[in-house]
């Protein structure tokens, strides 16, 4: 399912140019401390989604996820990072279960949940 809105799927891949975008989703390669920190920097609320395609819970909040990011799309940004794909901002930021949910308001780390969560409870962090 393709959203007409901005969601990152962050993922260490071998492109020539270093960023591929395809639709909706951009692919960035290398993800860095810094790389992370400019995504924060934004008027709109950021939910970040650390995740990896072999978690069961990842899997189940997937439609949520998908869900939040067009519903909210003209105040929520929301980043989907692959967990198994960048393991260096992983450590730096101390994920190390998933699914790990961050919400920012202004580059402020405002909520954060490890573990499954419903929808309506991350809605009511985005608020």
């Amino acid at each position: 399912m393709l959203l007409p809105v901005l969601v990152l799927l962050l993922a260490i891949q071998s492109c020539a140019n270093g960023q591929n975008k395809t639709a909706n989703t951009a692919v960035l390669s290398g993800l860095t401390k810094a790389k992370y920190d400019a995504l924060l920097k934004t008027n709109k609320i950021v939910l970040v989604d650390f995740y990896a395609d072999w978690c069961g819970p990842c899997k189940k909040m997937k439609p949520s996820i998908e869900e939040i990011a067009e519903e909210m799309k003209d105040k929520v940004v929301v980043v989907r990072i692959d967990a198994d794909q960048n393991p260096g901002i992983c450590k730096e930021l101390s994920v190390d279960a998933l699914p790990t949910l961050f919400v920012y308001k202004k580059g402020i780390m405002m909520w954060q949940n490890v573990g499954y969560v419903e929808k309506d409870e991350i809605v009511n962090y985005l608020k």
